[in-house]
């Protein structure tokens, strides 16, 4: 399942989102003082004479991939607007490629999760399956980080926390993403419930089933292509492609490093570059490379990034519930932000003490009053001499 992949494309924003009534109450997140400079609709227009499948008219392309392209389009029997993914035409002949799309697309539509993309329908007309999903307001977290936000803690736990459970649903249906990354984890705008200006999201994941079938599709375990973004990836995903749900752990293990530091923990010129610390390397702890990170976040972030899956959480919901015991204390007691490092002066500044004990006034008065017994004292006898 997916949104625009390319980041042009990603920033796109349209039409509202329909609920629904079976979904859990989604919690929303609110970014304060935030501005996003988003790019304006992709006005790409339709590249070849596919114009209508099955209900859906196509209104222009939104976003490729190396599976298959999406559309929008909007449903005209009951003119709802929606996100249609149809598979790529050098796929069209291959009937196992097209199997594995339809039955990886079923398998996304049992998803209920508020964090991953409701899927209206799935089907085949005039020999080419297709998705439909709804079609999101918002952007993507890759172009967030592109505006330099400094994220709070509270807004790094809350996206983790979202991630997670959006991870777990999909786990529960032994569907694995295999490319958690910035760029597939959108943030659906939506209005606020209490009628202010402020920025209301919600975490939903994109390309689910999708990362899976593209591996297939590119014969990864015959030609050893290497499927997903490296940078990201699990040590064992990037050299054996042998995965599990814990990969899916580590990878958003790297992403909450990247919002509490700013930084990737596997830095590389090359892919082979990426491959090998990956493999080899353990990174700076959280803690080491932002001071101010919360113990327990930083530990958790270091147990996701473990070598051995086994080292790793158990699965996404302990992850969501350990961040949420962190999301919890931190608005309890909030980590105060890092204080920037002042200049050094040129000169050096003096300081006055101040006194430590001042005079009470009692002690001045008799102060007083003992001068001025001293003077007439020295007066008299001045009279008295002459």
């Amino acid at each position: 399942m997916t949104h625009p992949k390319e980041e042009p494309q990603e920033t796109t924003t349209k039409m509202s989102v329909e609920g629904t009534a079976h979904q859990e109450k989604p919690k929303t997140m609110v970014i304060n003082d935030m501005e996003v400079a988003n790019r304006p609709p992709s006005t790409t227009d339709v590249t070849d004479d596919l114009k209508q499948i099955g209900p859906y008219r196509i209104i222009k392309v939104i976003g490729f991939g190396g599976v298959g392209t999406v559309y929008e389009a909007v449903d005209h029997i009951i003119n709802r607007p929606v996100a249609l993914k149809v598979l790529n035409k050098k796929w069209l002949q291959d009937d196992i490629v097209k199997e594995r799309f339809m039955r990886e697309a079923r398998l996304c539509a049992m998803i209920k999760s508020p964090h991953v993309p409701l899927v209206h329908a799935v089907g085949e007309d005039k020999g080419i399956p297709y998705l439909a999903m709804e079609l999101l307001n918002g952007f993507t977290l890759d172009h967030l980080l592109k505006t330099n936000h400094q994220f709070s803690i509270m807004q790094i736990t809350r996206l983790g926390r979202e991630i997670a459970k959006g991870l777990s649903a999909a786990h529960a249906m032994k569907l694995i993403h295999r490319d958690i990354k910035p760029s597939n984890i959108w943030l659906e705008t939506l209005a606020d419930p209490t009628g202010g200006d402020r920025k209301m999201f919600r975490v939903k994941i994109l390309d689910f089933g999708m990362a899976r079938l593209q591996e297939q599709t590119q014969g990864l375990t015959r030609h050893g292509v290497i499927v997903g973004t490296p940078l990201y990836m699990s040590p064992e995903q990037a050299t054996s492609g042998k995965v599990d749900a814990r990969s899916d752990l580590f990878s958003l293990g790297i992403v909450l490093y990247r919002l509490c530091t700013g930084k990737l923990p596997f830095p590389g010129e090359t892919v082979a570059d990426v491959i090998s610390k990956l493999a080899t390397q353990d990174a700076p702890t959280v803690k080491e490379v932002s001071p101010h990170t919360p113990t327990k976040l930083s530990r958790l972030i270091e147990r996701m990034m473990k070598k051995d899956p086994k080292d790793r959480p158990p699965d996404a919901m302990n992850v969501a519930r350990l961040l949420e015991i962190i999301e919890a204390e931190e608005q309890a007691s909030p980590t105060p932000a890092p204080k920037p490092i002042k200049e050094e002066l040129s000169s050096p500044t003096v300081v006055l003490p101040q006194l430590v004990n001042p005079l009470k006034p009692w002690l001045i008065a008799s102060v007083v009053l003992n001068v001025v017994l001293l003077m007439a004292l020295v007066f008299m006898l001045g009279f008295l001499l002459k």
